[in-house]
């Protein structure tokens, strides 16, 4: 509707395929969904989670039994993710139900890339000095907890993180870094593999053994290195 796309003026549009084949599409507080099946130019069904007043979906997950919503919320207009204390939060919403089941809070002021790690969901949030110092936080669902795993001292964009086995590739301000090996002779932490030829935020991917796409917000670049 007019108030949809009035609200969502500015934010982040996250889009993800659930279970269900449904595309689900963010905007502000609201999830839309479009059934490209049916219908004669599909089916869009306005508004199916809300939620509520101030929240702002900035990363979804789906998953077999949920889709994962993950929104910020700040405590006013004017503030921003880095100097001011908000709100982080996971929405489980199960498809169908008029709302979410249950949330989570991830004691941050923002998250966004969502995304599968070692078979578990994870994110990254960001604003609050944690893990090392960093503003940046990136935290997988353990044991009913998002646990961090690791800081940097800024955050990626949806996209600009891959998972390839135990390793996962992001890339954040022009800058490339890798956690994890496959190798289990090297040890588990954090690598700064390449600096970008920009400074920008953008999308990463793993494309065959040895090489990793990635864009620093401008344009792609190939990098060929031999990652454990």
């Amino acid at each position: 509707t007019a108030a949809d796309l009035t609200d969502g003026v500015g934010l982040p549009h996250p889009m993800e395929i659930g279970a269900d084949s449904i595309l689900y599409i963010a905007s502000g507080r609201y999830v839309h969904a479009y059934d490209g099946v049916n219908g004669a130019n599909g089916t869009f069904e306005n508004q199916v989670l809300d939620l509520e007043q101030g929240w702002v979906i900035s990363s979804m997950l789906p998953t077999e039994r949920y889709l994962l919503v993950f929104g910020y919320r700040l405590p006013t207009a004017a503030a921003t993710v880095g100097d001011a204390r908000g709100d982080a939060k996971v929405f489980w919403w199960d498809y169908v139900s008029p709302t979410f089941t249950q949330s989570d809070d991830l004691l941050d002021n923002y998250v966004t890339a969502a995304h599968m790690f070692r078979n578990r969901p994870a994110c990254f949030t960001y604003g609050r000095v944690g893990f090392g110092g960093k503003q940046g936080k990136h935290r997988t669902l353990s044991g009913g907890d998002w646990k961090e795993d690791f800081g940097l001292p800024d955050y990626p964009v949806n996209r600009g993180v891959d998972s390839v086995g135990r390793r996962l590739y992001i890339e954040t301000s022009g800058k490339l870094y890798a956690f994890g090996s496959n190798n289990p002779d090297y040890p588990e932490g954090l690598q700064s593999l390449a600096n970008l030829a920009g400074s920008g935020r953008g999308l990463v991917r793993n494309y065959r053994s040895g090489e990793v796409i990635a864009s620093s917000g401008s344009n792609l670049q190939r990098v060929s290195q031999n990652f454990a």
